[in-house]
């Protein structure tokens, strides 16, 4: 079929003074999707003790929020995500 699993840990290293974060998909989406996924996450260098909530935005972006909330990221310090995110492609 036209399953996409896509398995990915990101890092910043450095200062990151973005409130946003957000990645291209390997693989056009067959729709945009609010709460596709979870994952676990860093924010401003410490590991988040709730899941990191995964949007896919539009069908070529997944955008990463520090809870199922989709509360932004800090300002400053490095941030990161590991997920395994499965979705139907285009």
């Amino acid at each position: 079929g036209k399953t996409v699993v896509c398995k990915c840990q990101t890092t910043v290293n450095g200062t990151s003074n973005a409130t946003t974060l957000t990645m291209t998909l390997p693989v056009t989406a067959r729709e945009a999707q609010t709460g596709a996924g979870f994952g676990v996450g860093n924010d401003n260098g410490a590991t988040l003790t709730t899941p990191v909530r995964i949007d896919l935005s539009s069908t070529t972006v997944a955008t990463f929020y520090t809870t199922a909330g989709a509360a932004g990221w800090t300002g400053s310090g490095g941030k990161g995500v590991y997920f395994i995110l499965t979705y139907e492609a285009a």
